[in-house]
């Protein structure tokens, strides 16, 4: 469910009287999802009561696991690192939502097309610039499970089986000029073979989140909500946890739906005014 906050005026002059904040980020725990089975381990060092209660844990993190983001660095030796990410690719930025949860339904590894992205653009118009794609599989209701999640046929990692994305639609999202970063509801937006996606994007100082929680979706536009990206600074980082944040604006859902009513209630007058003329 959308969760609806009142907030005041937030900086980067953008003011929202009221907000639907939607948390995109698994919680990172014992059953957080790894490459190569690696886990997160919290490690209680201080536990005092006397003379007041104090708490402090170690923790130990592989930086690609859970919901977390790829600087260009992953795969870009002269890309940025995750502490030089700029924060205006992060803070507020523009999102679009791609949506392909019924394609996946009936082929569990259908990739994301230039053509699906260019039939996005003819109903919802051209990609906004400076903006964030999402594409949502509708793939996280298998997170945790790391069988059926990564779709593995044997005990190899590479032997994976999720939808993603082609080359053809990285290439066109590289070339609109318009795209920071992409993200979607898997553990990766390539699931065969070579990297073609996360070399191509990450060439251009594009960055790519993975294991995103899409699963709370309901209401969202395909376009027209901002984005909170919050990774670790991790000064040379290949990238790490990151928390993201979906807002949307109250307000002009709340104005979208009293016009449909009030459409409703124009045509029961007119209906009225039809029959008393009969």
């Amino acid at each position: 469910m959308l969760r609806t906050v009142d907030v005041g005026v937030l900086c980067w002059s953008l003011t929202l009287v009221s907000a639907a904040y939607i948390d995109l980020t698994y919680p990172i725990n014992e059953n957080t999802l790894y490459w190569f089975k690696d886990k997160f381990v919290l490690e209680p060092l201080v536990r005092l009561t006397d003379p007041h209660w104090v708490a402090t844990n170690k923790l130990s993190t592989a930086e690609h696991g859970g919901t977390h983001i790829d600087a260009p660095y992953h795969f870009n030796k002269d890309g940025w690192k995750l502490g030089q990410v700029p924060l205006n690719r992060l803070f507020m930025v523009e999102g679009v939502l791609i949506n392909k949860t019924e394609e996946v339904l009936k082929d569990p590894e259908y990739q994301l097309t230039a053509k699906d992205i260019k039939d996005w653009e003819e109903e919802n118009g051209a990609l906004p610039s400076n903006c964030v794609v999402l594409v949502q599989f509708g793939w996280g209701n298998r997170y945790p499970d790391r069988v059926k999640y990564l779709g593995l046929k044997s005990d190899d990692d590479f032997d994976r089986h999720f939808p993603s994305l082609t080359g053809d639609a990285a290439e066109y999202l590289v070339e609109s000029g318009k795209v920071f970063g992409i993200g979607s509801d898997t553990a990766s937006p390539d699931s065969k073979g070579t990297p073609i996606v996360h070399k191509t994007v990450t060439k251009h100082n594009m960055f790519i989140m993975e294991n995103m929680d899409l699963n709370n979706l309901d209401g969202v536009p395909p376009r027209g909500f901002k984005l909170v990206i919050l990774p670790m600074r991790i000064e040379q980082g290949t990238g790490g946890p990151v928390h993201v944040v979906l807002i949307t604006d109250d307000k002009k859902k709340e104005k979208e739906e009293n016009t449909k009513e009030e459409i409703k209630e124009e045509i029961k007058e007119e209906k009225k005014e039809e029959k008393k003329m009969e």
